[in-house]
């Protein structure tokens, strides 16, 4: 697809959305520019176009051939490094970002934001930073495209890359005890993936993710019957996107809900999600961490289950 037809289409879907020029384009080019953009006088480069798709809810596959190659490869390479920080292997997580560190002046603002959060979460896990000094990176990252972040502020249009971050700053504040404001947080992003994001295996990774950490915030507050809501929109999502790491959590996260809720007629549903979660953790389809496995297998017992 030509860049003119994806300017085309920025416009259209701008204009079908409600959005106007200056919401969509703060942070990460001038209203000029997406004004000589939508109507084909100017290609504009491939980062900034992914990053106006993704605003839209739009996948940035739409690009094509169009995609800066560099910008893609270190756009991998930066997830690669994220799986497997999350699969515990840091060592060769950490590997990988410094060696794209020295490349870090040439990436394009996306880049530049996964790149930092990983770091600055990979600095707090080591001691090196503060709970508080995480925040302000990842606040301070996520600032290179939303200019005036703010808890009270929050961004009405995302890129994929920004909520990424945004979950990273709710599961902080969460761990620094602000849990209502991890929860607005979250619920915002959910919000947004759920209205524009029109890819369904796009919006389910993206959800799965949400509704794992909003569901534990939930019942962590005693909100238990919102807890178990979302955690059984989250099991269906984790499904549909073949995430069991995140599904381990949710099916956890509902099944602990509706035991705390007390209503006897869900003693059969409660053993039948706490089973399946440890089915996935015990066969390796999940790589769920110790604690958790110890959890699930407490509630079992208090179930009566084996």
């Amino acid at each position: 697809m030509t860049k003119s037809k994806i300017g085309k289409i920025i416009k259209e879907r701008r204009c079908e959305r409600g959005v106007t020029q200056t919401e969509l384009c703060r942070g990460i080019c001038s209203k000029s520019m997406l004004s000589r953009i939508e109507n084909g006088n100017n290609i504009g480069g491939a980062d900034v176009l992914a990053m106006l798709l993704e605003r839209l809810g739009l996948g940035s596959e739409i690009l094509g051939e169009t995609t800066d190659l560099t910008d893609y490869i270190v756009y991998q390479k930066i997830r690669g490094a994220e799986r497997l920080f999350s699969d515990g292997d840091k060592a060769e997580s950490l590997g990988i970002i410094d060696a794209l560190g020295k490349e870090y002046d040439s990436f394009s603002p996306e880049n530049r934001q996964r790149y930092d959060a990983l770091e600055t979460v990979i600095l707090f896990e080591d001691g090196v930073i503060s709970l508080d000094l995480k925040l302000e990176n990842l606040e301070k990252s996520l600032s290179i495209t939303v200019e005036d972040f703010s808890v009270e502020n929050l961004p009405p249009l995302m890129t994929r890359t920004e909520i990424h971050l945004l979950g990273f700053i709710a599961e902080t504040y969460f761990a620094l005890g602000n849990v209502e404001i991890a929860v607005r947080i979250l619920y915002h992003t959910k919000n947004f993936v759920e209205a524009n994001v029109e890819d369904t295996v796009a919006a389910s990774e993206m959800l799965s993710e949400i509704c794992r950490h909003l569901s534990r915030y939930l019942g962590t507050a005693g909100n238990y019957s919102e807890c178990a809501n979302v955690a059984r929109e989250g099991i269906k999502r984790c499904k549909y996107a073949k995430d069991n790491l995140n599904l381990v959590f949710c099916l956890y996260n509902r099944a602990l809900a509706l035991r705390n809720l007390g209503d006897p007629r869900d003693s059969g549903e409660v053993t039948e999600l706490a089973n399946e979660a440890l089915l996935l953790c015990v066969s390796g389809e999940a790589d769920a961490d110790s604690p958790l496995l110890g959890c699930i297998r407490s509630l079992l017992s208090h179930q009566g289950g084996r």
